[in-house]
């Protein structure tokens, strides 16, 4: 029954993409280290919303189970999670989205949430259908929510791929080796089936998108955990950190009251939500990591 209704989903999933067209829109193939394949389509268009649009092709098919090996969709589970925003609406998983026209930076980045059992993972596109409109040039590929702040990394090796100069891209897991059962982050969650989803994005976007870029303030040897919490933030790293600079932040960039020790944070009298904390390492180089107080 499953399967039918999946064969279902996708007939009108084609027939929806030939009737109905969109400004623009590109295919993303998935290819797991064994060779199993998912596809995606994504795109924009000025009539576009953040829901489900039949009109363009859009077929929610959060019912059907994913696949026990390998299983590529987009979904808006990590900002139904993550946003307050985005609490009271419905959560939908798609092979196809269309997103509202924006040219500015980054605008409507496209989560995507893959489960896998055989990493690295590779993405694959046509990188010709990105050299004309200077509305998605800058389109990029990539482990970290382009609406939060380029200058944090995430556990996969893939930081930012520019779709326009690449037509493929190889990428490891966005779960690192503190993500346990229960655990939610904006890197990687894991379902109520108890599936580990990573979770990647598409923006697209003009090559402003490209400017965030500071690797300077990029470093992936240092761990925050457990993360999220509810009490404390605790440190490893490989490097001697200097704490007596640090400061936290919110989302919106607004400095917080709290105090940062050697080895952890007080996160007590902070708000759930999302935080970044600042700190220098024995080189003096910036590091900024993210955690959530939950």
């Amino acid at each position: 029954m499953k399967k039918t209704i999946f064969i279902i989903c996708l007939i009108l999933l084609v027939f929806f993409h030939k009737v109905f067209g969109q400004e623009f829109s590109f295919k993303m193939t998935f290819i797991d280290a064994v060779g199993n394949t998912d596809t995606l389509i994504i795109g924009f268009d000025n009539i576009a919303t953040d829901s489900v649009d039949a009109e363009l092709g859009e077929v929610n098919i959060i019912d059907i189970e994913l696949d026990s090996i390998f299983d590529v969709r987009i979904t808006n589970e990590w900002y139904v999670r993550a946003w307050p925003g985005y609490q009271d609406k419905s959560k939908y998983h798609l092979l196809k989205q269309i997103v509202k026209k924006d040219c500015s930076p980054g605008a409507s980045p496209v989560s995507i949430d893959i489960k896998c059992s055989h990493w690295p993972v590779t993405a694959k596109w046509d990188s010709s259908l990105f050299r004309g409109d200077p509305c998605h040039v800058g389109s990029v590929f990539t482990s970290m929510n382009p609406g939060l702040w380029w200058d944090i990394m995430t556990p996969s090796n893939l930081y930012q791929c520019k779709i326009s100069e690449h037509d493929e891209v190889t990428f490891t897991s966005n779960a690192d080796k503190y993500f346990y059962p229960g655990d939610f982050g904006e890197d990687s969650y894991m379902n109520s089936d108890h599936d580990t989803i990573s979770v990647f994005w598409v923006a697209l976007g003009t090559t402003a998108i490209w400017s965030y870029v500071d690797q300077k303030h990029y470093d992936n040897s240092i761990f925050l955990y457990p993360n999220p919490s509810c009490d404390y933030i605790r440190f490893d790293s490989k490097n001697q950190l200097d704490f007596k600079n640090s400061e936290v932040y919110d989302l919106t960039g607004r400095k917080q009251d709290i105090s940062v020790h050697d080895t952890e944070i007080d996160i007590r009298r902070l708000k759930n939500g999302i935080y970044f904390i600042r700190m220098n390492d024995n080189e003096n180089r910036t590091i900024v990591k993210k955690f959530i107080k939950n």
